[in-house]
């Protein structure tokens, strides 16, 4: 239940769904950029392991951000591998296969956990939403410079709030542009050069740019330079490319 949640350190939400989420970027891109061609079962076996860690981690700490991250990103990441430009479907065929076999478990263990309680639960009746109205308060009554970095004020669940409380209007908009700018070319790169890699951090961006609303990535130090690793790994592929080397 949610008072569990909150005095049993175990039981955070964040802290777990944003480890899991980033080790499942994390083993893809590791590939990727060592340049290595699993076999497709092994590979197939990875992305089931990540799905059934994902499942529980969900289901454990009932985090909402599992579903509408993890998830999707997955999915995307599995249509990339086995689907976008195969001929050979067999994969994806084994993998419906295995979601028809697993669905009645799957659905049971979900509409019996509390995070099929808390998904019932509106924006405007969750606690979490207090905290971003009253950091974007905040950051209307500071437009110019906010109410300061080190201002003991309360925690806002996004980084877009937290941005605008804390550093202004001007500091959101340079973070937006930033992040915006990233993500325009990753898919400008992979217009250019028909390298789906590229369509693989266009995902992650796109996710960890989602994420910024579901949390402040600004309290969690480690969260914030995974973007800025995919980043650089998408330019040091980009340069190699262009180069010949791969």
């Amino acid at each position: 239940n949610e008072l569990e949640r909150r005095v049993n350190s175990f039981l955070n939400a964040n802290e777990y769904a944003y480890y899991s989420l980033f080790a499942i970027i994390g083993w893809r891109i590791y590939f990727l950029i060592k340049n290595v061609s699993l076999n497709k079962f092994i590979l197939l076996s990875l992305y089931l392991l990540s799905a059934s860690v994902s499942f529980f981690v969900a289901l454990m700490i009932a985090s909402r951000q599992v579903l509408i991250l993890q998830i999707p990103i997955l999915l995307f990441f599995f249509y990339l591998d086995f689907v976008k430009g195969k001929r050979n479907k067999s994969f994806a065929v084994i993998l419906a296969i295995i979601i028809v076999i697993a669905s009645p478990f799957v659905i049971h263990q979900y509409d019996n956990s509390y995070l099929a309680t808390r998904s019932e639960v509106g924006f405007q009746e969750d606690a979490r939403s207090d905290l971003i109205i009253n950091a974007f308060d905040e950051g209307m009554a500071n437009p110019i410079l906010g109410i300061g970095l080190g201002a003991n004020a309360h925690f806002s669940h996004s980084t877009y709030t937290h941005l605008l409380s804390r550093s202004g209007i001007p500091a959101l908009i340079a973070f937006v542009l930033i992040i915006g700018k990233c993500i325009f070319e990753q898919w400008r790169r992979y217009i250019r050069l028909k390298q789906s890699r590229f369509l693989l951090y266009w995902g992650c961006l796109i996710i960890i740019a989602i994420g910024n609303f579901t949390y402040s990535y600004l309290s969690d130090p480690f969260l914030m330079p995974i973007m800025f690793a995919i980043i650089g790994c998408s330019e040091t592929d980009y340069q190699r490319i262009r180069k010949g080397i791969i």
